[in-house]
């Protein structure tokens, strides 16, 4: 046989025998934005989790679960990154490697935010060689009640709250 067409087979087995390459990291970037005005917000600690069901979650779905136990999930490695957003709202999670994560945001003045609150599905999906993935997060700021305390005929009802006819919860 020729040395001209074994040295093509030769090059193509030794192509096909490399080990294959990790996959590559992806990067998750969002915004976190006040849910009623639409604003972003500064310095919410955002994080992203995957792993496994904490041991309380664990405990409730075995109860709820009509018939008996739940089936036991799969023991992974939890990672947990966090990250601040800037003064325009922004965050970045880089070398996130694939798997499935959860990704949260929280603030003082505010409910939590949980990525896909908007009726999705609640985890991040990441696949091998997805390069940027964009989440973005809504927050509900807290309520509050202010008002007067008035009688039949419009006027602040004196005795209502002590020395005070004005009160702010």
């Amino acid at each position: 046989m020729n040395f001209r067409y074994i040295a093509p087979l030769l090059l193509g087995v030794g192509a096909l025998a490399q080990p294959s390459a990790d996959p590559k990291p992806s990067t998750i970037e969002g915004t976190v934005v006040n849910s009623v005005s639409k604003v972003p917000l500064r310095k919410v600690e955002v994080t992203l989790t995957n792993g496994e069901i904490s041991q309380e979650m664990a405990a409730m779905r075995q109860q709820l679960k009509p018939g008996g136990g739940a089936p036991e999930l799969p023991k992974v490695a939890t990672k947990t990154l966090s990250a601040t957003t800037d003064a325009a709202g922004k965050f970045r999670f880089e070398n996130v490697p694939p798997g499935t994560y959860w990704l949260i945001g929280k603030k003082a003045g505010f409910g939590d935010g949980k990525y896909g609150d908007d009726g999705g599905d609640s985890s991040l999906r990441i696949s091998a060689g997805q390069e940027s993935v964009q989440a973005d997060l809504r927050l509900v700021p807290h309520a509050t009640l202010s008002g007067v305390v008035v009688d039949e005929d419009g006027e602040p009802y004196p005795t209502a709250l002590g020395d005070c006819a004005e009160v702010q919860f």
